[in-house]
């Protein structure tokens, strides 16, 4: 009867131990998330005003990015995503100095911008800045 009640009380301490070690697994888990959170929430979006400019013989759009920061922007990219969402391309344009604006042409990577498409604008360290291009026209 106590080698029973000893092996209950034994395997009643291994529970405990593996109880402790799953909360302490969780703990770090979650404080490893909340940094991820933080740094997620630290960061703001692409401190970019784009516009369109319209090409002067054919259809479509040249883009125009402001960089609206007192800082340099570097690794910027725009990625045009087509009217039904499964055709995408992607163009660098590198660095942006602080309160500059850059013309960007589509044409450069094979796309024409138009409406009912989505462009999105990355930047290092910055969030992406998704527009429709609807609107930038409908602001022409």
């Amino acid at each position: 009867m106590q080698q029973v009640a000893g092996l209950f009380l034994r395997g009643e301490h291994i529970a405990r131990r593996r109880i402790a070690i799953v909360l302490a697994m969780m703990l770090a888990i979650f404080h490893a998330g909340c940094a991820e959170m933080q740094s997620i929430a630290s960061k703001t979006q692409t401190p970019v005003a784009p516009s369109l400019t319209p090409f002067l013989l054919l259809s479509g759009y040249y883009v125009d990015l402001r960089n609206t920061s007192d800082s340099s922007l570097t690794g910027v990219s725009i990625t045009y995503y087509g009217s039904q969402g499964s055709e995408t391309r992607t163009q660098q344009v590198g660095s942006i100095g602080p309160k500059q604006s850059v013309t960007v042409d589509p044409f450069d990577v094979g796309w024409r911008v138009t409406k009912h498409e989505k462009i999105t604008i990355h930047a290092n360290g910055y969030l992406r800045r998704e527009v429709e291009t609807n609107i930038l026209i409908d602001q022409l």
